[in-house]
């Protein structure tokens, strides 16, 4: 009697895994493929801290991992990608990706709900979301097709495993600034004129439009960079970049 009940508790067990989504849902997996023109790499010591590296950019179009270096790619045209033996190659689905929003697999934040949506669709969260001054994230579930706009998230290391849900968290330190262009998580290579500390995007710009000679301006916490000329923006976690139109 034992050994029936465990196997009708292994046999339940099974079928819940089954009905779960795959990890990697939302991104189309190429076995011993990759892109050969990443934005960045970086050499990690295990998979799971690619896909954190991944994770700290909205900007990216997908990553690929072999031998401890993690590929990242801004975007992914098939013309780059090529066979590479061991290497696996993750690209985001084009119907996940939120502009400024950052993303988390498999996660949700307990609590401090402001709004819970059902017959809930991306688009739908989302725009609820933007048009909702106190939602900072919302997390969709969507075997149940419910969202969660939260007002509030728990430090990350309390978020609790949640199969089938994508959690998005906006990014509130970039900003729209007039008569200048937007480039997230990017940095100026060169140029530099000066600095200050005031990091305020709005406060850097406006110091950038008194500046005779700036034409573009870099944000990082509270550090304000002051650019001549703009050759070439650089992939960053930590900054993003305002350009005169």
């Amino acid at each position: 009697m034992k050994s029936a009940v465990s196997f009708l508790i292994i046999l339940g067990m099974a079928v819940i895994n089954i009905s779960a989504l795959p990890y990697h849902f939302d991104m189309t997996i190429m076995n011993n493929k990759y892109c050969s023109k990443p934005i960045a790499t970086t050499f990690v010591s295990r998979f799971p801290l690619c896909i954190a590296e991944y994770a700290k950019s909205y900007t990216l179009a997908g990553y690929a991992y072999k031998d401890r270096r993690c590929y990242l790619y801004d975007k992914i045209p098939e013309s780059c990608i090529t066979e590479n033996i061991g290497a696996k190659l993750y690209i985001r689905k084009t119907e996940y990706i939120l502009p400024q929003y950052y993303i988390t697999q498999k996660k949700g934040s307990p609590g401090n709900d402001i709004k819970i949506i059902t017959d809930a669709t991306i688009a739908k969260c989302h725009a609820w979301c933007q048009s909702n001054s106190k939602c900072i994230a919302f997390s969709i579930n969507f075997r149940r097709k419910m969202c969660w706009l939260k007002d509030t998230l728990l430090p990350s290391y309390q978020y609790r495993s949640r199969s089938d849900n994508l959690m998005y968290r906006k990014d509130k330190t970039v900003r729209k600034i007039f008569n200048f262009e937007t480039h997230p998580h990017r940095s100026i290579d060169g140029n530099f004129m000066k600095l200050s500390f005031n990091g305020d995007p709005q406060s850097c710009s406006s110091f950038c439009s008194r500046t005779s000679g700036c034409v573009a301006v870099s944000v990082h916490s509270n550090a304000c960079r002051l650019y001549s000329k703009v050759d070439k923006l650089m992939y960053s976690t930590q900054s993003h970049v305002y350009v005169k139109k």
